[in-house]
């Protein structure tokens, strides 16, 4: 059905009210987030994880500090994450005892330039979203999460397949079927959620989101006593927690756009080069690397998916300009839903970012702005690349 809205590539699908199965390719801090909001909302949840745990691959620090990405002036980056970081706060509070701790963050001016900016920072964003220091910012509601601890708190109804590869999928008879590599059939499901960060690019249906690989390393090194809260610059500080080294200071993290998946002294030297901690010794006891999924607009990819060939057909003209026919309604494969390209803040955007993606797929009134949603649509890269044909 054709509509005069001028931007019906971003029309949210048709909910289909009838479904109750969901199965999530991906057991990141992505999927176990939205495991929890999808089964709150009554869903039968089932997670497909193809290693021996949940959040084991770049959601698999054993420590994660909660720090909002700041801007300055009116951008959609600086909605989103203005509303991402107090609900990040609150869901980690209220999902159990000893998941979230509450230290405060600092974050450390690098010159009196950015110091400056801090200073905007504080007329922009709420009164008590930040406080401005002599030496930087300061995010008293802030601090880091323990993973590991949320997953003592999944639900015993949400269904976990670790060791279990998603290799194919496909739509049969209003349902989706998943394959594993011996193209053996893992399960069916109603809706279909790929969480699996780059893997998602295995499958034909999003094979087209421009996700990259960016691969990050952190340091552990002996504690020190002295540093109780995290502290943000160049790098960041977490002190003391407990890893399988024992008890350990976090440095971190790199930022890699070549292909690294071992453990680097050349990392290593990094991280502790741009410590905001300024210790004079540092002891390196051990160190993690894993690899994250990120696009080049630093906004997560999350919705429906589109389908390719309605709009490559439909909005093949858009370079003509947007007002001058009507255009239809956006497209997509029936039931099938990306959340991907979380980058280095997934475990800041993954919470609201559930309650969004839960939303459309019950049909409820949407807890995000339309230019936030439009943002994080994953047709947006094929919209902009027709629109400059």
């Amino acid at each position: 059905m054709a509509t005069t809205n001028n931007k019906p590539w971003f029309k949210r699908p048709t909910p289909n009210n009838k479904s109750k199965s969901v199965a999530i390719i991906g057991g990141g801090i992505a999927g176990l987030c939205l495991a929890f909001k999808l089964n709150e909302a009554g869903f039968k949840v089932s997670i497909i994880e193809k290693r021996n745990n949940l959040l084991s691959a770049a959601s698999g620090n054993p420590a994660a500090i909660l720090e909002p990405y700041l801007t300055v002036g009116d951008s959609v980056h600086q909605e989103f994450y203005a509303a991402a970081y107090p609900y990040a706060i609150d869901f980690y509070n209220n999902a159990g005892d000893g998941i979230f701790h509450n230290c405060g963050l600092d974050r450390i001016a690098k010159n009196e330039q950015e110091q400056e900016k801090f200073i905007k920072f504080q007329k922009i964003y709420p009164e008590n979203f930040l406080e401005l220091t002599e030496q930087g910012i300061h995010f008293k509601n802030s601090g880091y999460l323990l993973p590991q601890k949320l997953l003592e708190y999944i639900p015993e109804t949400i269904d976990i397949k670790c060791l279990t590869l998603a290799n194919s999928i496909k739509r049969t008879r209003n349902k989706w079927v998943i394959k594993d590599e011996q193209d053996k059939q893992i399960l069916k499901c109603d809706i279909l959620i790929i969480a699996n960060a780059h893997d998602a690019l295995k499958f034909e249906e999003t094979n087209h989101l421009p996700l990259d690989k960016v691969s990050g390393q952190i340091t552990f090194t002996t504690p020190q006593e002295k540093i109780k809260k995290v502290i943000s610059s160049e790098g960041y500080y977490i002190p003391n927690v407990e890893t399988k080294y024992g008890a350990a200071d976090i440095m971190g993290a790199t930022f890699e756009r070549k292909n690294v998946n071992e453990v680097t002294e050349e990392a290593h030297e990094e991280n502790i080069e741009k410590s905001p901690s300024k210790r004079k010794e540092t002891d390196v006891i051990g160190g993690r690397r894993s690899n994250r999924a990120m696009v080049h607009d630093h906004l997560p990819v999350v919705g429906a998916v589109p389908d390719q060939d309605f709009y490559n057909s439909e909005y093949k003209t858009l370079h003509h300009g947007p007002f001058h026919q009507k255009w239809k309604d956006a497209e997509y494969h029936d039931d099938l839903y990306i959340f991907a390209g979380l980058g280095a803040r997934g475990f800041l955007s993954s919470p609201l970012l559930s309650e969004y993606l839960t939303k459309m797929i019950t049909g409820d009134e949407n807890n995000l702005s339309e230019r936030v949603s439009n943002a994080l649509h994953p047709g947006r890269f094929m919209i902009r690349k027709l629109s400059k044909k």
